[in-house]
């Protein structure tokens, strides 16, 4: 009886089906019209709510929450606060807030600095280190919250306990800036790309004793290798970068070398993590087709069809999920069920003038993210998928993998 039920499930869910079980709803309008309430999906979940940036008007950003139930609200001080790279840090919500310049409107000055919210009180100015220092690429590295920020010394990497003055890492003296970005913390390491004016941007290192320090020069003579994506993955840290006019990924332990990935080219977009696997878009020599390589202790494999600038991977269910492509305008959402093969399930927004940006975050049972369409421009939108009992071993066809009772 088990065999004849799997046997009808297949045939009421080929393939080519699945995504009509994928729930699409668009939660907001905040601007009515095409223009955009949520052009981008700067977002974080906390305490059972979404917190987000969205655009109230004459470029005006307020702070929002969304139980999953109501509609969103902005939070009680929450209006214009213009809040950017929301980060959970202390059971509070930390973001760079505060006035932009803006050509002949007002406010006419600039001061950008790091907010806190509590969930209790309003957004406030939590710490104050320039005239408008732009906190930027936020990372929780042990007890401190580190982030780029411009001061006396420029663009520069920043620690802060919450109490004390933050430690500020000069790590280009003089009156250039490093820019960090790509802030990611393994092995108690935090990692980052950052530039100095021998080497360029290169892959840095800090494990919280002295400074910061340049860990390897990927791209010589001149050159810069611009690391990106920062990824633990198997006790070692994996990023992508240029050490030619390709990009390569690499791999390294704590405190060691950076080794690249023999035979993988074109590495694009972030890197993602399910099912004891590393997840990456590229290609090789033999296959110049850029698809999502799974990579393991037994090879790497590349998945069809393929995709190219992979990018805010979220594990949801027994599926990943990411969204992949090559501009905003063609950006879909797909679905890695543990076969050989990807899924596009966004497909209400494969029409013209319809499309995803990056970045997804899960609610209870649905995933959160920014959709665009000609109607509404971009507002947030949510995906209930289809039911993920039926997703591992389905392409492949391994009904072992199967539920024996019906969901």
């Amino acid at each position: 009886m088990i065999v004849l039920r799997r046997l009808a499930l297949l045939a009421a869910f080929l393939p080519g089906t699945l995504a009509a079980q994928d729930q699409f709803t668009r939660i907001t309008d905040l601007l009515p019209g095409t223009a955009s309430g949520v052009p981008e999906f700067d977002a974080t979940v906390w305490n059972g709510k979404l917190y987000f940036r969205t655009h109230a008007d004459d470029f005006v950003y307020d702070l929002r929450a969304y139980d999953g139930v109501n509609p969103p609200a902005i939070v009680a001080g929450g209006a214009g606060v213009n809040p950017l790279e929301l980060t959970l840090w202390n059971d509070a919500l930390y973001f760079a807030g505060g006035s932009y310049l803006l050509q002949g409107l007002q406010p006419e000055t600039t001061d950008r600095e790091l907010w806190r919210y509590d969930g209790l009180i309003a957004p406030a100015e939590a710490l104050d280190l320039a005239a408008s220092s732009g906190p930027h690429s936020f990372a929780v590295f042990g007890d401190e919250l580190c982030f780029a920020a411009t001061t006396g010394a420029g663009d520069e990497l920043n620690c802060w306990d919450g109490m004390t003055a933050p430690t500020t890492f000069d790590l280009r003296p003089g009156a250039l800036s490093s820019n960090p970005k790509e802030l990611a913390v393994h092995d108690g390491v935090l990692y980052f790309s950052a530039q100095d004016s021998a080497h360029g941007t290169e892959p840095w290192a800090w494990n919280g004793v002295g400074s910061p320090a340049r860990i390897a020069d990927l791209a010589p003579d001149a050159q810069e290798s611009l690391p990106f994506s920062f990824t633990s993955y198997s006790d070692e840290v994996y990023f992508g970068a240029y050490p030619e006019s390709h990009s390569r990924l690499f791999h390294m332990t704590a405190g060691g070398t950076p080794l690249q990935i023999p035979g993988l080219i074109d590495v694009q977009g972030a890197l993602g993590i399910f099912g004891g696997a590393l997840f990456v878009a590229g290609g090789d020599a033999i296959d110049v087709t850029t698809r999502l390589q799974r990579i393991d202790e037994s090879g790497r494999v590349g998945l069809q069809p393929g995709v190219a600038n992979t990018d805010s991977f979220l594990q949801f269910g027994n599926a990943l999920y990411f969204v992949a492509g090559l501009s905003t305008g063609d950006q879909d959402i797909w679905r890695y069920c543990g076969s050989e093969s990807v899924e596009k399930v966004s497909a209400p927004f494969a029409a013209n003038n319809a499309g995803i940006n990056r970045g997804l975050l899960s609610l209870g049972d649905r995933i959160l993210f920014s959709g665009f369409d000609a109607t509404a421009g971009s507002e947030l939108w949510a995906l209930r998928p289809m039911e993920a009992i039926y997703c591992n071993g389905f392409l492949s066809g391994d009904f072992d993998f199967w539920s024996a009772t019906e969901p």
